[in-house]
């Protein structure tokens, strides 16, 4: 299993470590670089330095997804003030069904198409370690 990290409460994360020591010695140095070139890590957040299991996911849209998306570009679309939206609000079981199949399906190909990009890395199980300066 490999370990990221990710410093303060920022989104960004680093590394695939091989142990949980080895992701915080890299997220220390790391630190001592940025406050060497006098950029403040933690950027007034907490002073911590998140590790994690590196996890890999590849996206998920599902019907709902797909649904509120649409409905959202209908209101822009019609600046807030839309009609009916029958593709919407009338849609049978069987009907959303189909969608979501399709959907599944376009996704699959999508991501067949555009190979390891069509992945999404994450930090799961990450525990909070305080950093304090040597």
């Amino acid at each position: 299993m490999k370990y990221a990290y990710s410093i303060g409460d920022g989104p960004d994360f680093e590394g695939s470590y091989e142990t949980v020591d080895a992701a915080l010695r890299a997220a220390e140095k790391r630190i001592a670089q940025d406050i060497k070139k006098g950029f403040d890590p933690f950027a007034g957040g907490p002073r911590q330095i998140l590790v994690g299991h590196h996890a890999t996911a590849h996206p998920h849209l599902d019907v709902d997804d797909a649904i509120e998306a649409m409905q959202d570009w209908a209101d822009d679309y019609s600046n807030g003030i839309a009609g009916e939206c029958n593709f919407l609000d009338d849609l049978t079981d069987n009907e959303r069904t189909k969608l979501d199949e399709l959907l599944k399906k376009a996704i699959a190909k999508w991501a067949t198409y555009i190979g390891s990009k069509a992945t999404v890395d994450f930090i799961e199980d990450a525990e909070p370690y305080v950093y304090e300066e040597a």
